[in-house]
């Protein structure tokens, strides 16, 4: 699987289109303000909240901030909350998100589907 644009530049010969730079943009929660998230080939994305160490209120703002700013880009968003940052969990059901499962003693997977 390429993980890179960069590596996809180098594969491919054609120039590489918009949807393709979509597709692998990184995002970097310093200076836009979104949590840190991994693009999914569902068109979606996957946050893992062990990568985030932030207070809740923070978490609240910056969740709706990412979730305003892919609305129109991504179709739904995977949220995994390990047993150690439950805390985050009312702040995602608040946002619309539900539990889609959970594995005992290790995590939780919660999904918003249709975020736009």
């Amino acid at each position: 699987m390429i993980k890179s644009l960069a590596t996809l530049k180098r594969i491919v010969r054609f120039p590489v289109s918009n949807v393709f730079q979509k597709y692998f943009r990184s995002v970097s929660t310093t200076s836009d303000n979104f949590l840190p998230y991994e693009n999914d080939r569902f068109q979606g994305i996957t946050i893992k909240a062990e990568k985030i160490d932030i207070e809740v209120d923070e978490f609240q703002s910056q969740l709706a901030h990412t979730i305003t700013n892919l609305k129109n880009e991504k179709r739904h968003i995977w949220f995994e909350v390990p047993t150690q940052k439950v805390h985050y969990i009312q702040s995602l059901i608040a946002q619309g998100f539900e539990i889609h499962s959970a594995r005992r003693g290790d995590r939780i997977l919660l999904s918003k589907v249709r975020v736009f």
